[in-house]
């Protein structure tokens, strides 16, 4: 495939995902299930209790790339995100050893956070490119659609919130007390 095959087949993808959301909404970005079921049935099979046990700090894991990709102004179709994540389990699956790991979420989370740290650059070079100029001007075209329709979030935005959201339901680890005294207590 040639290079202007691949950016007409690429933007014809992004035209179809953004049209989706137009129809859909941005809610439809919260649809976690499947990458809930293909994290169940990679890393759970047999482990139902486990994964259930495990499902909302799961559910935190795989919002947290949407705060990443907000804090740097980065807007991804919700097909993208998903497919960055399914690409992140597929690498943990061939290199990784999630059998030796106490806690999966954290395990998972820490795959991620290394993920868009290793290749931060190169998303937000894409995200900033010429080709991706005319996608941003439809998107605002869209999004002040949206507005008028009374749906202003792209799906990035949703998905954040909903990890916001996630974030702040758990409560708030304290660090264990321990008396230090420089003296002595003779009482």
């Amino acid at each position: 495939m040639t290079m202007g095959g691949y950016l007409e087949e690429r933007a014809t993808q992004e035209a179809a995902a953004r049209q989706r959301e137009r129809r859909d909404g941005p809610a439809a970005a919260l649809d976690l299930g499947p990458v809930l079921a293909d994290i169940r049935r990679q890393f759970y099979a047999g482990k139902d209790r486990a994964f259930f046990r495990d499902r909302r700090a799961l559910e935190e894991t795989v919002t947290w790339p949407a705060t990443w990709l907000r804090r740097r102004g980065v807007t991804w179709t919700p097909e993208r995100y998903f497919a960055t994540i399914r690409g992140t389990l597929a690498e943990i699956v061939q290199h990784g050893s999630p059998g030796a790991v106490g806690y999966f979420p954290r395990y998972l989370l820490k795959a991620l956070q290394n993920h868009f740290a290793h290749h931060s650059d190169t998303i937000c070079a894409e995200a900033s490119r010429a080709r991706n100029a005319f996608a941003v001007a439809l998107g605002k075209i869209t999004a002040q659609q949206a507005a008028a329709e009374g749906r202003n979030q792209t799906a990035v935005d949703v998905l954040a919130a909903a990890h916001d959201l996630l974030a702040k339901g758990r409560p708030a680890r304290k660090a264990p007390t321990t008396k230090t005294d420089d003296q002595l207590n003779l009482i």
